[in-house]
């Protein structure tokens, strides 16, 4: 075990801050070729599809970031095969923004809506693979955290590796069915992790 986990830390912010960076660049202003209000306006709906897409994709790595700091924050170390699972969704954060460019260009394409809920698959089973090899393959924990406060951790990183899974063949049939799933996802991770409530409630 390596005594902290300060450089695998800053390795995958420099990450994600860099895949939130390149979201907006697929976001192009508008050539007008009208510089009446009614032309701007119409200028901006072009734009609309790609700006909607970014803002999805950042909120989205912006909850990433939040449970990557809060999950390695309460480790007292790391080693060889979780740094290996971090690399393993650092690749699918870095995928985020090709998937979101793609979106921006065809929202309402079936097939790529899809593409887009399986990089969301991928990125989800990466963190869930890493929280599981930490909860209960190592020491990497406090032994005051519960074997309770882990599953009930694990079992909530599973809910976005099923939605966006389940995503995938929706978008098929129905892309906006899917791209509202998205939505719902981010919703969700912005409740109240129960791992951080039990966690106060045992230190009290």
């Amino acid at each position: 075990m390596f005594e902290n986990t300060s450089r695998i830390e800053a390795f995958s912010d420099a990450i994600i801050a860099i895949a939130m960076t390149l979201l907006i660049l697929e976001v192009h202003v508008p050539i007008l070729t009208d510089s009446s209000t009614h032309g701007v306006l119409e200028s901006l709906l072009e734009v609309l599809p790609h700006f909607l897409s970014f803002t999805l994709s950042f909120i989205t790595l912006a909850v990433i970031w939040v449970n990557h700091h809060t999950f390695f924050h309460r480790l007292e170390g790391t080693d060889g095969k979780l740094m290996w699972h971090n690399n393993h969704l650092m690749f699918w954060v870095c995928v985020i923004p090709f998937a979101t460019a793609f979106l921006g260009q065809q929202p309402f394409v079936p097939v790529v809506v899809a593409l887009y809920g399986a990089v969301m698959t991928m990125m989800a089973l990466a963190f869930t693979l890493m929280v599981r090899h930490t909860f209960f393959y190592t020491h990497l924990l406090p032994e005051s955290v519960s074997k309770k406060s882990r599953k009930n951790e694990y079992h909530r990183s599973w809910f976005g590796v099923g939605m966006y899974s389940f995503s995938i063949p929706l978008a098929l049939f129905f892309p906006t069915a899917s791209l509202v799933l998205f939505a719902g996802v981010i919703g969700f991770y912005f409740l109240p992790n129960p791992f951080d409530e039990s966690e106060e409630h045992s230190h009290q």
